[in-house]
Formats: C-alpha cells, sequence, structure tokens
C-alpha cells in the first residue's frame, strides 16, 4: 500500500501531527511520502515544493510586498482590506486561490502514484479542487484527517457560535459581513462542488470534531472514521519526578500544576477562566497549609498572560522547542490544566495521558474522549470557572496513593487509545477496507 500524506506545515508545532503519522506508517512497512511545501532537510521520504533557497527567497519577497508594496497600495486606495475577527481564524479569504497547479504536484511527485492520500492542513497549499484532481489521476481514496473546523466551513478554523457552515455560510461573523453572498458562502460552495466524484473518507480525531461534523453541510453523509493523534509513548512516558523537579529548582513535596500554549492571548485557549480558577482555588485553601505547597509550571510565550497577578508562585520555561523539554514538564507536574473553551484538541491532553499525568479541563475537544473525572482527572462544565477550580483541588487534594492510581490508570488508557501501534492499526483496517472495496470494483 503506498500512502501520500499532505501537510502545509513542516515537522514544528502543528505539522508535526503529520510528520509522526508518516514516520509511523514507514515503521509498520507502508510506502508512505510526505508532501508539503517546504522542507528544511533532505531526506527520501519527504517531496517539497520548494527548496530552502526558494522559499527563503518566495518569504523574503513576501516581507517586501507587505512592508512597502501593501503599504503603497493602500495609500493610493489601491487595496481593499476586508476586516476578521482574529478569533474565527479565518486566515485564506479566498479559498477558491490555487497556489499550485495539479500537474505540477503530480511532477514533483515524480512517478509516486498513491494508493490512498491522507490530508492533513491545506492553508495556502492545496485546495479541495486539487484534491480531487488528485484523486482522480492516481485514483487513490482521500482520507481527510480534521485537526481543526477549517474543512467543513467557508473559511474559519473555529466557528464559535455561528452555525453557517450547517447550510451554506454567508453573513459571516468572522468578516462582519451582511452579505448572503460573501467569501465564505463562495468558498463552501467551491467546496461542495469538489467533494463528489471521489472516494473520500473523513478521519476524525475528538468526539467534539465529529459532533461538528455530523451538522456540515459538505461532510454529514460521508463515512467516518474515528481515531485519535498518536502519542510516542516512549518520550512522554512516566519518570521518578525527583530528577525531573529538581533541574528547575522544584521541591520533591510540591504540588505541580501545569498549563501551556503557544499563543496565551487567543480566546479559544481559556486562560481568563484559568486565572479566575486560580484564583477562586486560592481563596480556597486560604490559611491551608497546601496552598504554600503549589507551583504553577508554565510553558510557552507568556507576553499576553498577567504573571503578575497569579495567586501562586510558578515557574516559566517558555517555549519548549525540544520535544524532550515537553515531556519532562509532563513528567514533573502532578496535574496538567487545559482550559480550552474552544479546541479540536489540544494535542497537549493526548501527551499529558501518555506521559501519566492526570488533567483538568473543561467539556472540551479531546478531552470528551481521554479525561473521565475522577479516573484520569476532572471535567468541568465548560467556561465554568468554579467547577474547573473544583477540579484544580480535589487533585491537590489527592492522596499520594490514589494520585499514584489516577497517573496508573492515564497512561493505561493511552496505551489503549493514543499509543502510534493503536493508530496505525486503525488507520490498516482502514487500508484494508478501501482495498477490498477495489478489489470487488
Amino acid at each position: 500500500m503506498k500512502v501520500l500524506c499532505i501537510s502545509a506545515h513542516g515537522p514544528v508545532r502543528a505539522g508535526k501531527v503529520a510528520f509522526d503519522l508518516h514516520h509511523n506508517f514507514i515503521r509498520s512497512g507502508y510506502d508512505s511520502k510526505m508532501l508539503t511545501i517546504y522542507h528544511e532537510q533532505e531526506e527520501d521520504d519527504v517531496i517539497s515544493m520548494h527548496s530552502p533557497k526558494q522559499w527563503k527567497r518566495i518569504q523574503l519577497w513576501k516581507k517586501v510586498d507587505r512592508k512597502i508594496f501593501q503599504k503603497i497600495k493602500s495609500k493610493l486606495g489601491l487595496l481593499k482590506k476586508i476586516k476578521k475577527d482574529s478569533k474565527y481564524q479565518f486566515f485564506e479569504l479566498d479559498g477558491t486561490k490555487q497556489y499550485y497547479s495539479t500537474p505540477k504536484i503530480l511532477h514533483r511527485l515524480n512517478g509516486f502514484v498513491p494508493d490512498v492520500i491522507v490530508v492533513f492542513f491545506t492553508t495556502e497549499f492545496v485546495t479541495v479542487k486539487n484534491i480531487k484532481e488528485l484523486a482522480q489521476v492516481t485514483g487513490a481514496t482521500i482520507l481527510w484527517e480534521f485537526l481543526d473546523m477549517a474543512p467543513i466551513t467557508g473559511g474559519c478554523h473555529y466557528a464559535w457560535e455561528c452555525e453557517g457552515y450547517h447550510n451554506g455560510c454567508g453573513n459571516c461573523p468572522a468578516l462582519f459581513s451582511k452579505k448572503s453572498k460573501d467569501h465564505s458562502s463562495i468558498n463552501l460552495a467551491f467546496k461542495k462542488d469538489n467533494i463528489q466524484g471521489y472516494d473520500l473518507r473523513l478521519m476524525i480525531g475528538s468526539e467534539w470534531d465529529h459532533q461538528n461534523t455530523s451538522k456540515s453541510s459538505l461532510f454529514k453523509d460521508l463515512p467516518i472514521y474515528r481515531t485519535f493523534l498518536g502519542i510516542d509513548s516512549n518520550v512522554f512516558k512516566p519518570v521518578d519526578k525527583v530528577p525531573v523537579r529538581s533541574k528547575w529548582g522544584i521541591p520533591e513535596d510540591r504540588k505541580v500544576l501545569f498549563f501551556g500554549s503557544v499563543h496565551f492571548g487567543e480566546k479559544r485557549k481559556g486562560m481568563s477562566y484559568l486565572m479566575n480558577a486560580l484564583n477562586l482555588l486560592n481563596l480556597r485553601l486560604n490559611g491551608d497549609g497546601l496552598k504554600e505547597k503549589i507551583i504553577l509550571l508554565i510553558a510557552g510565550n507568556t507576553n499576553d498572560f498577567p504573571l503578575e497577578l497569579l495567586p501562586f508562585k510558578y515557574h516559566c520555561l517558555g517555549y519548549l522547542k525540544q520535544v524532550n523539554e515537553l515531556a519532562a514538564a509532563y513528567q514533573a507536574a502532578d496535574v496538567f490544566v487545559c482550559p480550552s473553551v474552544y479546541d479540536s484538541g489540544p494535542v497537549m491532553v493526548n501527551q499529558a495521558l501518555m506521559s501519566g499525568t492526570p488533567i483538568v479541563s473543561f467539556e472540551m475537544g479531546v478531552s470528551l474522549d481521554l479525561v473521565h473525572s475522577g479516573k484520569t482527572g476532572y471535567r468541568a462544565k465548560l467556561k465554568d470557572s468554579d467547577d474547573l477550580a473544583e477540579g484544580l483541588f480535589r487533585m491537590v487534594s489527592l492522596s499520594l496513593d490514589n494520585q499514584k492510581k489516577m497517573e496508573q490508570d492515564c497512561r493505561s488508557l493511552a496505551l489503549d487509545l493514543i499509543d502510534p501501534e493503536k493508530v496505525i492499526h486503525m488507520y490498516t483496517s482502514v487500508f484494508e477496507e478501501i482495498k477490498g472495496n477495489k478489489m470487488l470494483s
């Protein structure tokens, strides 16, 4: 079975999900290739549309265009800017725009004809028309891995309270639009025209995504398979906390609450709810000796987060570039706190679970699947800071024996559901079904 994985992003941050699955396909014996915009290193299994030198020139030109020509056009009134509400993350205004022709993509594949194409991130890379043409030329089945809401909407990555994608979009709140035929409706209609005439199936990584997809005007009638994002059990694993904590100067007897984000200022990450919950926890522990034992371990860029208002001692790790550093943060923690209020994942929940670290989160994203109150942590009512604080209180109050039991339950569930071998087994069953269907036809 030949597999082609498509991801606009390289093997960092969001793109790491695609590259990890691609490498796991190879380890499992599949002939897998990764197609991306560009990759820093030359690898036989990675096909890039641009070399690093070409990509640097493109980025330089974009910078010049943005800083000089866009400003000139704006002053001359030649540049029509459309205001956007950033919370919806409507990055690609024209979803019909072709960045690379399908013949050019096929040329880059250099004769590699996949049986299956797994699609991840497409923004400013491939359109749904490219995907349809690739499927029709190669005869491949398309498995679209949904990692946010972008595939099912007219352009936003997170729809929030808007239900436009249930029908045909238009009157888009992300674009402050009052028109029924706006960019969002045009984009959705373009998708609708290009999701038929080939074998397209959906890979859904959380119950939350499944619920949203089942309401989608585009994909609600297509085959849906449930899978999870796999986490390396040899990297994210339980270890003795003492030596891990010692490198950050954290005493052995502390209760460590870990949380983090790439962008703390994003509304959907729910950091304001977390701040409220921490203050409520502080009030509840006031006069209790346990309060002095709590340390907050924080990863990410905290420029948009009011550290000075935190009610507990804290230690900032900054942005953790190396996966081993991130794994160490989970290993040092007693609890991972995920206050996201609108999220497909986040993958940090999966990572915490595999590390054997209990999780306190809202009933959102993959927490609906992996966080079970009293077993793998505590799942609070959505946007309810009081309930989030209740979960934090229960976790910091656990006895040593109960803490160890919950850590074991986290690891066991992770090995059952999100170990890469289990994820590949899920894909293998889909591959076998595809192969069987092709033999019958």
